[in-house]
């Protein structure tokens, strides 16, 4: 019986950390994804943007390509919506290597 309730105890654990990586990746990935549309719209505080970016993992973490289109749109710039959408992509890559290199 002990020896279910470790393995019980391992799984509940390794879902804990998988869904706190999972939660880690997208975040940085949104500041990733902040510091590119910050560079297109030539945006003067691109720290900030990419900041409130990843904070919108935690209230809103579906809506991060239609703000970023949403802001493009007000920027004057038309037409990203492919191109955020593979960027997101790229960025969700590139923030998992990050993320995993430094543990």
């Amino acid at each position: 019986m002990v020896a279910i309730q470790h393995q019980v105890s391992a799984f509940e654990d390794k879902y804990a950390y998988d869904q706190d990586m999972q939660f880690r990746i997208t975040a940085r990935r949104n500041a990733l994804l902040g510091f590119w549309a910050a560079s297109i719209m030539k945006n003067s505080d691109p720290q900030n943007y990419a900041q409130e970016l990843a904070e919108m993992s935690v209230v809103d973490p579906s809506g991060v390509s239609e703000r970023v289109s949403r802001d493009f749109e007000v920027a004057g710039i038309d037409g990203r919506d492919d191109e955020i959408h593979d960027r997101m992509r790229d960025l969700l890559r590139t923030a998992s290597v990050e993320l995993h290199q430094h543990l």
